[in-house]
């Protein structure tokens, strides 16, 4: 759980008083933010395999944790996955598509995780 403090006053704002809506355009941006007070890291998370059937379709979704964000996703595959689908689906990291090969593949969704540390 991040605690962002902003003091107005010399009054503290409750943690999500002021929201994205509420700064104006431009109003916080990287040259206006301290040299270290804010990191971003990155986890790569993986799905369990999942087999698809050649000829047949499937879904891999690889899961991030409460208080990260998805910065990205995709998948690993063998020759012959055709996806139609690569997206972010709530907390999850969701793929879908198709075996288009001869030989049974397994799909793995990956997920970037990002977490706001400060």
């Amino acid at each position: 759980n991040n605690t962002i403090s902003i003091f107005h006053l010399e009054k503290k704002l409750k943690d999500v008083e002021v929201m994205t809506q509420d700064l104006a355009h431009d109003a916080v941006t990287g040259d206006k933010i301290e040299d270290g007070a804010v990191e971003l890291s990155v986890e790569t998370r993986a799905g369990p395999p999942t087999a698809i059937e050649p000829g047949g379709s499937g879904q891999g979704v690889a899961e991030y944790d409460e208080g990260e964000v998805v910065v990205g996703g995709g998948f690993e595959s063998d020759i012959g996955f055709q996806p139609n689908t690569s997206e972010p689906d709530g907390n999850l990291w969701a793929v879908e598509g198709r075996n288009t090969g001869n030989t049974e593949l397994a799909l793995i969704a990956v997920a970037l995780c990002g977490q706001i540390t400060s």
